[in-house]
């Protein structure tokens, strides 16, 4: 039992609720990019995070920018137990909300000759607040094994999966919070050179229960509660580089890894986990990552960009947690070491000016997270995606910019196999089939001193 709930929680703590980008890194930060996600040869505002070193190019002056998103996500289980229900296996679909309604972003420019000063402050991480409200398919598969057979056997379960009422619920919240500031200096006409940092400040709050009633009962064979706050800091160094010559623009950039461990404080832990106590730190790195981007002006009016993003997840330490092939131990590995590869983002955008003051544009992204088995938890789990995103800018005068962009995420299914479901006592199969959906609104204002 304290393994079941152990894999519950711990695996929480590595939960991303971004919608682009990498695990612990949100690459959305301005409106302009959910209306084209290939802003890496931004010469406008935006490029404070997409191409520092871009905005050496903007033309003399004070800018600022307002943004804010707003998305829904959908996070789905569907199980199926090879349990007997009446000739039928047993099967459940398990589900997970987060739908951040106000996702902040403020940007700034200063540029002057051949200087420029850039600042954001943005979610660069997390960004919600995901619920499981029904509980969770190891929970109702690990339990009721458990109580029929609390030593080792054999022998298939012949009680059935609702003989008890199984009450849990987990809410966790994360947002990273970063605050960047940097240089750019155009060493040359065509060339604009980028030095900068970011601070990331990580705040998370889980809460959860669980409940365990035989029916036709009042009398709670499992009663445990988790409230846990952490916290966490770490820096992240930048660079980068831009060329713009004549009707072509490549960019590079690339992001350190930044050390995070975050720490907990905690309010109420009657689990018997030690991990949740006060005071414990948990690693979760932000991963090193590298962009490049190629742009291409066709005409005056007409613009198109490819894209390449590079997570170095590998190497980055992530929350540790218990091997759901391997229930035999208790030893947590760090979740970075099932991972078959880094995460890799091709992206294509293009943009078109259909009047002097309306700008309209399309972009499209794929994502490899390079998925495993022993990587995919209940509830910590991602999915190959490919994302489209469309938009508008108006320009309503010399200084005032608005841009409006939507995004909606497709993802691909992965399937999960496991011939000792909740114990490795127990030979019977489960199957987990992870979804997901994603769809979000954006819409900021730029405006020049």
């Amino acid at each position: 039992m304290k393994k079941v709930l152990n894999l519950l929680l711990i695996a929480l703590f590595s939960t991303n609720f971004a919608f682009a980008g990498d695990y612990l890194t949100n690459t959305n930060q301005h409106a302009a990019f959910v209306r084209d996600f290939a802003r890496g040869n931004s010469l406008e505002i935006d490029a404070a995070y997409s191409n520092p070193a871009g905005v050496a190019f903007m033309k003399d002056g004070y800018y600022i920018s307002f943004n804010n998103q707003s998305a829904f996500q959908t996070r789905d289980i569907n199980t199926t137990y090879d349990w007997d229900m009446n000739g039928k296996p047993y099967s459940k679909k398990f589900s997970g909300i987060a739908s951040p309604p106000i996702i902040p972003s403020i940007f700034f420019v200063y540029k002057k000759d051949r200087f420029a000063l850039s600042a954001l402050c943005a979610v660069t991480g997390g960004g919600g607040t995901a619920s499981f409200d029904n509980g969770l398919p190891m929970l109702n598969a690990g339990i009721i094994t458990k109580l029929k057979y609390p030593s080792t056997t054999s022998t298939i379960p012949s009680i059935s999966p609702d003989m008890y009422d199984i009450y849990s619920s987990v809410d966790g919240t994360q947002i990273i919070m970063g605050t960047q500031v940097g240089i750019s200096y155009r060493l040359k006409d065509w060339l604009s050179i980028y030095a900068g940092g970011r601070m990331n400040n990580f705040f998370g709050k889980y809460k959860g229960y669980l409940d365990v009633t035989p029916k036709n009962s009042t009398d709670n064979l499992y009663h445990l509660n988790l409230d846990v706050s952490q916290y966490g800091w770490g820096l992240t160094g930048i660079i980068g580089a831009d060329i713009d010559w004549k009707r072509w623009n490549f960019m590079m950039k690339y992001e350190f890894m930044a050390n995070l461990n975050i720490e907990n404080k905690t309010h109420e832990n009657t689990t018997g986990i030690d991990s949740f106590n006060d005071g414990v730190n948990t690693p979760s790195d932000i991963p090193g990552y590298f962009a490049t981007a190629l742009g291409y002006k066709f005409l005056p009016t007409i613009r198109a960009t490819v894209e390449f993003h590079y997570f170095n997840d590998k190497n980055a330490g992530m929350a540790a947690v218990l091997d759901e092939t391997n229930l035999t131990t208790d030893t947590l590995i760090n979740k970075q070491k099932f991972l078959d590869h880094n995460t890799i983002e091709y992206i294509i955008g293009r943009e078109y000016d259909i009047t002097e003051h309306v700008t309209i544009s399309g972009s499209y992204q794929y994502t490899d997270y390079g998925l495993s088995d022993n990587f995919q938890q209940q509830t910590s789990f991602n999915c190959n995606s490919y994302a489209i995103g469309f938009g508008t800018r108006i320009k309503m005068s010399e200084k005032v910019n608005l841009n409006i962009g939507y995004m909606i995420s497709k993802y691909k299914d992965y399937t999960k196999t496991q011939t000792h479901y909740a114990s490795p006592s127990i030979p019977f199969s489960g199957t987990d089939v992870y979804s997901r959906t994603n769809k979000a609104f954006a819409f900021g204002v730029d405006y020049k001193f």
